[in-house]
């Protein structure tokens, strides 16, 4: 468990899994948004699961983009 916790404070990034899309975009969204609590994370992820894009956070990060309306 100490090593854990020195890892994680260290802001040590590890190898990417080639499966786990649920793991890696919990990692990518509490790291690239200001004030993610695991809640906020898991609700991201519960929308990104029914979208029709790729499952990671840079496809969420996109989805979350207001869109110009269609004339």
């Amino acid at each position: 468990m100490d090593q854990y916790i020195s890892l994680n404070r260290a802001g040590a990034r590890f190898a990417r899994v080639p499966i786990g899309r649920y793991i890696n975009f919990l990692s990518d969204f509490l790291a690239a948004e200001p004030g993610a609590t695991h809640a906020s994370a898991i609700r991201a992820w519960r929308q990104l699961k029914v979208l029709p894009v790729p499952k990671d956070y840079r496809a969420w990060k996109r989805a979350q983009e207001p869109r110009a309306p269609i004339r």
